[in-house]
């Protein structure tokens, strides 16, 4: 009887260790690039648009040389972007270095179980945009 009981509250534990650790492995959010080098061009007063991803933050690490607008922030869907407009009537190359965090993303109904196993945050990714403003 004491065997029974033993074996089912290890099988139990164990059960519950798999399940845990499918969960935390299907809901961990990362970028689809780690480190990304970016060429884009955009006309002399138009906005450059990047968008992320959906969760997570985007910061500038290094901020760019001749912009009036160079931010980040959310779009109308919820997806977290950066935008650059460079100064009124600049043209040439301007540069911006972003810095993306992914946030580990729980479920509903995941029985209490931890998002990330190691108790760790994932790695930043380093977005690296240059921008060649044209007239």
């Amino acid at each position: 009887m004491k065997n029974t009981v033993i074996c089912t509250a290890i099988l139990l534990c164990l059960i519950s260790v798999q399940s845990c650790t499918k969960n935390s492995k299907d809901n961990l959010i990362a970028p689809a690039q780690p480190n990304q080098f970016i060429k884009a061009s955009v006309s002399s007063g138009q906005t450059y648009v990047f968008t992320a991803g959906f969760t997570g933050t985007l910061i500038v690490s290094q901020q760019a040389s001749h912009y009036q607008m160079s931010q980040t922030g959310f779009d109308v869907n919820g997806s977290i972007i950066y935008k650059y407009n460079s100064i009124p009537g600049y043209t040439g190359t301007d540069e911006v270095i972003l810095s993306y965090n992914p946030k580990a993303v729980t479920s509903e109904g995941n029985s209490g179980c931890p998002a990330n196993q190691n108790g760790s945050d994932p790695s930043n990714a380093i977005i690296s945009i240059k921008i060649n403003v044209t007239k």
